[in-house]
Formats: structure tokens, sequence, C-alpha cells
């Protein structure tokens, strides 16, 4: 028989491996309502816990036993009540024993549960939040009792050690807690100076349990007359710019529901979900998240993933602007309209009552307001073009102001989706910043010149081939040849990379199929594809309906044509299998591409029967009308048409299909997969060159392909 330190490590480390199976969460997509943090287990744990130490199987008999007060009971009682409600209706939805709330079961419950309006993606979301505020409440109470029975049961035994800090508070065993049992209801204030202290000491483990019961007890305390009160705002500020810990404290003040009472547009945003596959944590999840990815930056161990972004933080004034607009980026989600406008307001008010300066309020809501900026310019934009570059420089105007939107824009998509921050993301984020970075030096009234870029590009590609003593002579030859566009558009290590694969490919007439990690072979994730052959109208088609067939996905093109009748097709691309690796990590992967591709190029009436393949479950449930319109750019050396879309397996090759059959050139393609959907940009012109600019043909061009996308999702499903 366990005695009841072993029993009540054991179940402790139980939860703890089964929290971590869910990635310490309760705000997964498609949660668990039973094995995930919050979840009906956890209220297993609370049992066995109470009967092996307190002699019962009663909830209620914690409160006589003072574990309990009554209003924790009764929020711990309601919620528990409110999962198995749950837990009963998904069951009728599934006709089975089902305990994952999937996104087709959600949308069936949402209707059950009364949230019936004609808004589907609303209801849905709305359910959720009462689901995600009671594993909440949940699993606070869990750890608060396991704490309590720890103090009572298992530390009896310590040497007492006791270091005052203060007239309110002390360190005991290394537990922080109040003085005085009525410290809180005398001296509200107290409330957030005890985080305050948490975050300047870094000796402190946590705080007692007793005192974070008073501190809830008293709650009610944190009014309108409480926020508005200016040594509490000080406080609070004290609290973002806290030494130690300063995401977890954020967390604990979440979960115990100070954050929400101190900052009720904060409270607003508590298990607020967004019914997609792009954002998978609730927004107060993703919002904490964020600011905890901010601190890291500040961490030796993070210096290689971030090595902007931790050099930039360094050198900005005020770090603590930076944790108050990750707080409000999101601030207005689910109210409708254009939440970066929105927040905008909430983040002022803040700025003002908190006493910010004029300079420094300015900068905040300057960075809510443009906080998806950087992130839309690099993924949906060509940044390779000059043009684009300068209208960003002009935009952010300075050093200050790129610093800060870089910091938080990383920060800010590492905390939407892990998944979602690759090399291939990283690149596109570390070339948009460093060419403006080179813009700002360069003055925003320096106009842009191209040939002075392509210029630069090739010089910078004879240096590296120089060193690895290519034929410079036949290398220039080749350079004569291709388009301008390609060395304006192309940085020196690739044209180098390019030139040397010709200079080196036999036999001649075969194409040309080089791959390589992006970046060197530093970077993991995405790679680049070359491709060097005769120009053919079918080549794109083929291209993407072979690397579909083989399992990858392409998140870039780029298409130039030369005066002999060949073309340069580059690619980055990913591996989208679920045991996907790094590709040069993989040599019989890159034979298998090579020798496909071949086969393809070579036999390009075979590539139709590659284009389909199976659509996952979860993507048909977020199966929704493409849209297609064109839109205008700073310099149109290009028409640029933009596409929205479910995520279809096969979707590129049946656009590239789509050209093709409409004798439509593309030139480059900007691939954005964001969760459910896709939202691609192809820079296209007439098969001879010339923009589109006819209004007809652009509309039928815009229609025609819509309606072609919509019929072949809807046969995927």
């Amino acid at each position: 028989m366990w005695d009841g330190h072993s029993f009540y490590q054991a179940k402790l480390a139980e939860q703890k491996q089964r929290h971590a199976k869910y990635q310490n969460t309760a705000y997964n997509l498609e949660p668990n309502l039973k094995e995930c943090p919050g979840g009906l287990r956890d209220m297993q744990v609370i049992d066995w816990v109470a009967k092996r130490h307190l002699h019962t199987h009663r909830l209620s008999a914690l409160i006589e036993k003072e574990f309990l007060s009554e209003d924790e009971y009764i929020q711990l009682k309601g919620a528990v009540s409110h999962l198995w409600r749950v837990r009963w209706a998904l069951h009728m939805v599934a006709g089975r024993k089902e305990d994952r709330l999937l996104f087709d079961h959600q949308r069936t419950l949402a209707h059950l549960f009364g949230f019936d309006d004609d808004d589907l993606k609303r209801n849905v979301e709305r359910f959720m939040q009462g689901y995600y505020q009671s594993v909440a409440a949940i699993q606070q109470l869990n750890d608060l009792l396991l704490q309590h029975f720890e103090e009572s049961f298992l530390a009896n035994d310590e040497v007492n050690t006791v270091e005052i800090l203060n007239d309110h508070f002390q360190i005991a065993n290394g537990q922080l807690e109040a003085r005085s049992e009525t410290l809180f209801q005398d001296n509200p204030s107290c409330m957030l100076e005890i985080y305050v202290l948490f975050g300047a000491h870094e000796n402190i483990k946590g705080i007692r349990s007793n005192t974070m019961r008073q501190l809830r007890d008293n709650l009610e305390l944190v009014d309108e007359s409480f926020r508005s009160n200016k040594k509490n705002n000080s406080l609070f500020l004290d609290i973002i710019a806290s030494r130690y810990r300063l995401s977890s404290i954020l967390r604990f003040m979440k979960h115990l529901g100070l954050l929400g009472r101190y900052l009720p547009e904060f409270g607003a945003i508590i298990g607020q979900m967004q019914h997609d596959l792009f954002h998978i944590y609730t927004v107060d999840a993703h919002t904490l998240q964020l600011v905890e990815n901010l601190r890291r930056l500040w961490l030796p161990e993070y210096k290689q993933k971030f090595p902007i972004s931790s050099q930039a933080i360094r050198h900005i004034s005020k770090v603590e602007l930076l944790y108050i607009a990750g707080l409000y980026h999101d601030i207005a989600k689910g109210r409708g309209g254009d939440h970066s406008e929105l927040g905008c307001v909430d983040a002022q008010a803040f700025c003002e009552q908190h006493g910010l300066s004029k300079r420094d309020t300015e900068l905040v809501v300057w960075l809510v307001r443009n906080h998806l900026f950087m992130s839309v310019t690099a993924q949906r934009k060509d940044i390779s073009d000059p043009e684009v570059i300068w209208e960003f420089a002009n935009y952010v105007k300075d050093q200050e102001h790129l610093d800060y939107l870089f910091i938080l824009t990383v920060a800010d998509i590492n905390a939407t989706n892990p998944t979602m921050w690759n090399s291939w993301r990283a690149s596109l984020m570390r070339q948009l910043y460093l060419e403006t970075k080179r813009a700002l030096r360069r003055g925003l009234d320096s106009p842009i010149d191209a040939e002075m870029i392509s210029d630069e590009h090739k010089q910078r590609a004879l240096e590296i081939m120089i060193e690895r003593n290519a034929d410079i002579i036949e290398a220039e030859n080749i350079w004569n040849t291709i388009e301008d566009e390609y060395f304006i558009r192309s940085n020196g290590d690739e044209i180098a990379w390019n030139t040397e694969a010709i200079l080196k490919h036999q036999p001649s007439d075969k194409p040309l199929i080089a791959i390589t990690p992006l970046g060197g072979r530093n970077f993991s994730g995405a790679s680049k594809i070359f491709i060097y052959t005769l120009i053919s109208k079918h080549l794109f088609a083929v291209t993407a309906a072979t690397f579909e067939q083989l399992g990858l996905t392409i998140l870039d093109a780029k298409i130039s044509q030369t005066s002999n009748n060949y073309t340069l097709d580059s690619f980055v691309v990913m591996d989208s299998t679920e045991n996907g690796t790094d590709l040069h990590l993989d040599k019989d992967k890159i034979d298998l591409i090579r020798n496909t591709l071949m086969e393809q190029l070579e036999t390009p009436s075979l590539y139709e029967s590659v284009v389909q393949r199976h659509t996952p479950r979860i993507l048909k449930i977020f199966n929704s009308p493409a849209t297609a319109h064109f839109v205008s750019q700073p310099e149109e050396v290009w028409s640029a048409l933009e596409i929205t879309a479910p995520d279809c397996p096969g979707l590129l090759a049946l656009v590239g299909q789509f050209f093709m059959n409409n004798n439509i050139m593309l030139h480059k393609a900007k691939i954005a997969t964001l969760g459910e959907r896709v939202e691609d940009t192809f820079y296209i012109t007439e098969e001879n060159g010339d923009l589109i600019t006819d209004n007809n043909r652009m509309n039928d061009i815009c229609t025609f392909l819509k309606e072609k996308i919509d019929r072949f999702s809807k046969a995927m499903d």
C-alpha cells in the first residue's frame, strides 16, 4: 500500500503526463473534454486525492474541511455539470462513445445548446467559449486544491524559513504569502503588489494556496474605481516591467480572474476561439503566448532560431511597449469589424489611463493597428520587387518602427500556430526586414534604381563563383540571354547557384533539375528546386501536379525566360506528408523527385492523372466558395491575380491547367496556406508578355477560374 506522499506524487505525475499529451493546454481546436487539462479526468484526480487524504468522496465535504469555499464549490460544480451535459450531447450526436469535440460535432452541439443565429461561425465560437471557460475553472481549482493538499499533508516536515519582504508579504519556504488574513480586503492594491514582488524576486517558487484563495475571494474589489486608481495603474506597469517570469505572472493572473477584472477588454476574449484551422489557440491563450515569445527572445537558446529578432529586441528603447502592444493586438477579436482598428481604441485608452507619454502611446497604437501589415506584405506581396520594398519602407518611416513591428510580427506568427514558422517564412521575414532596413539607410527620398539592384546582385554572384573557380566568361554568356527581371528579383546566392548548375549540366538536351535546402544547410524545412528546360506552356501545370503527387507543397514559384527559348523555374517547396523530413537529408526522396519530374516533363500528357488526392476530413468541414480578383501593383510589370480558396490537394495543378488552357503566362506565384484556406497571388501576363488590362478578359478569367475551383473542391468532398 502506497503511503500518502507516494500516492499524491503518483497522481500528480499521472496528470502531468496526460496534460503533456495535449500540449499542456485546454485550448486545443478539437479538445478531448475528458483527457485535456481542465477536463473530467482532472476532477477524478481531485476525487482520488480527497478519498486518500480526507476519506471522503463528496465534493461538498471539502467545504466542511475548509479545502473549498462555498463560492469555489458552486463554480466547480457548475463547470463539471456543464462538461457532463456537453459529453452526453456529444455521445448522442456521434451515436457512440466520443470525447473529442470534433469540428463537425461542434456545429451541431452549438445548435443544441441554443446558439442558432444566422452566423454559423459565431455560434460555434460562442458555444466553445462556454466550454473553454468551464475547463479553465476546473483547471484553476484543480491546481489550487492540489497545492492545498500538498501544503496541508506533505509539507509538515519542512523547516519553516520565513523572509519578510515588507509590511504586506513574506516568503515562507520559497512561497510568497500575505502576512494578514484580511490583507486584500484592507488594501486591495496588494492584489497587484503581490505580482510585482513575484516578478522582482527570482527565488520565489510560487504563491501559497491560502493567499491565492484570499485573493480570489476579494476579486469583486477590482472595480472601476480600482482600475482608475493611479497607484494601481503604476503597479500594473511595474508588473509589465517584471524582471522575472512575466508571461507566467500574466497566466496566473488570468487563471485567477484578476487580469480579466483589471482589464475587462481582456476578460471578454478569455475562451474566445476562432472557428478555423489557422488559429490553434483561443485569443487569450494566443495573446499570452505572444508575450512569452517576446520574453524568449532574450534567452541565449533562442538566438539561433531568431537571430534578427534576438538582436533587435536588445536595441529597442522600451521593451515594455512591445508587451503592451502584444496584450492589445487582438483585444477586439470577436466583436465584428476590423479588430486592428477597434483594438487601437482600447490600446489608446489603456496608455492614457496608465500615464504613457504621447510618443509611447502613438507607437503602441501604431503597432496594434499594423500588427498584420508586415506578415501580409511578406507572404502576399512580391518582396523581390524594389517598388514593394520602397512602398513598405515609406509606410514604416524609420528603423525604430521597423524593429518594433518586426519583433512583434515574429512573436505573433509563432504564437498563432507553431507549425506556421518554418525556414520559408523565416526567410521571407528576414528578406523584408533587411531590404527595408537598406532602403531606410539609403533614404526614402532616393528613387528605386532597378539597374543598380540588378548590378549588385550580379556582382555578388560573380564573387561567389570566382571563389568556386567557375567559368565566368561562360556564366556571363548565359546571363546575356536571361531577361532583366530575373536579376532584379533574384539575390546573388540564387543567381550563382542557378548559373553553376547550368554550367555543369549534362546532357544539355535534358531538363536540368537541381535541389538545395533553403538558405543553406542551417535552415530546416523548406527546399529550393530549380528547373532549367525548354519553354513549354504546360510546364507549371505539370510541375505542380508532380509535386502534389510526391507530397510536396509549393510555397513560392518564380519563372523567367531566356532569349534562346529556355525557362528558369525556381520553386520553394516543403514535404507535406505526415512523416515529412528535410529534403536535403533524404537522398532517396531527391532521386525520386528528379526522376519523376524528368518523366512528367518529357511526357506532359501524363500529368492530369496525378492532380487529385484525398482531402483530409478536417479540410472538408471548412469548404467555402473561392474568390478571384485582380489587384494593382506599385509598378505593373505583371498583372496580379489573387485567389482565395479551400486548401484542396491538387489546387495549384488545377490553376496551372487553367492558365495553360487560357493562354496565360505565369511569371511568379506567392502561395500562402492559412489553416483551411489558401490565399495565393499569381503574377501573370498574356502569352505574348502583355499585361492583362481588358476588363472583359479580366472578368472572364476570374469568373471561370472561380467556377472551376468550386467544382473541383466539391468533387473532393
